[in-house]
């Protein structure tokens, strides 16, 4: 389907007591497309969370329009930074997952995985923390204020079942490793010759790991062991139906300040 930027112009925010972020999203962890975009307070200022998308958009993994698709966004969608407030920082109520695959698939081919190539969601409503000032706003979008408003208003039962939730025992079982010693070693050399080649200046010989969860488990455990063991700048839940992402992020990739044209990058090494 296409994606369609409009119907979302109207914005109504209501300000709203301050409740920790990770405990607003476990109470709609449960949910199919719950999100959760939480960050460390210091490194990261906001979080928001959000359930409930009105429009959903799955390119399947191999799609040619991966990337033209998420381009549709940027006529109404206009990004911004910390300086913007929230509207800058979530504009439009869009969200959007661009799998692993689809950028390096011309370099390292299909590999296999359960992901498409590209989510997107619109979210009417979210709740914005502002780690900064401690303050926190349920947003409601809509084509005019009252659909706003009522959009805004749905959240009321979510922030009424907000408790701290409790910290999990482990959930998983034994993690294996899916590249073994002698194809690691195979791989760095081929990067070295690489380097030696001209063909690239930098680069990271990544490991994936892989796990099951214990029968009866669920992921946000992992999400909450994470966010437990060590907060970071750049922490996000997403729960698509049948899937879920876990992130703990302490680094900023990729940011684009769209005044200006400057791009910024503060990867951590190896991931240039």
């Amino acid at each position: 389907m296409d994606i369609d930027l409009t119907g979302l112009e109207a914005v109504e925010r209501t300000a709203i007591p301050w409740r920790p972020p990770l405990a607003t999203l476990a109470a709609v962890a449960g949910e199919n497309w719950s999100l959760g975009l939480i960050s460390d307070g210091v490194e990261g200022r906001w979080s928001f969370v959000a359930a409930r998308p009105d429009r959903v958009e799955i390119a399947a993994a191999g799609a040619a329009d991966g990337y033209a698709r998420l381009a549709r966004l940027t006529p109404g969608a206009r990004a911004g930074d910390e300086r913007d407030g929230i509207d800058g920082l979530f504009p439009g109520g869009w969200v959007a997952l661009a799998a692993y695959d689809l950028g390096a698939r011309m370099m390292i081919g299909r590999e296999p995985g359960d992901w498409p190539d590209l989510i997107i969601a619109r979210y009417p409503a979210v709740i914005a923390f502002d780690h900064r000032k401690q303050r926190a706003w349920r947003i409601g979008r809509g084509p005019d204020s009252a659909a706003a408003g009522a959009a805004a208003a749905q959240l009321d039962g979510l922030l009424a079942a907000v408790e701290p939730p409790p910290l999990p025992d482990p959930p998983g079982l034994d993690a294996m490793e899916g590249l073994g010693p002698d194809s690691y070693r195979a791989a760095v050399a081929d990067v070295v010759a690489r380097i030696g080649r001209g063909d690239l200046f930098q680069a990271n010989v990544g490991r994936g790991w892989s796990g099951r969860l214990a029968p009866g488990r669920d992921p946000f455990e992992v999400f909450l062991r994470a966010a437990a063991a060590g907060p970071a700048p750049y922490g996000a839940w997403w729960r698509p139906p049948g899937l879920a992402l876990v992130s703990n992020s302490p680094e900023r990739f990729l940011r684009l300040a769209p005044d200006s044209g400057r791009l910024e990058t503060l990867p951590i090494k190896g991931t240039t």
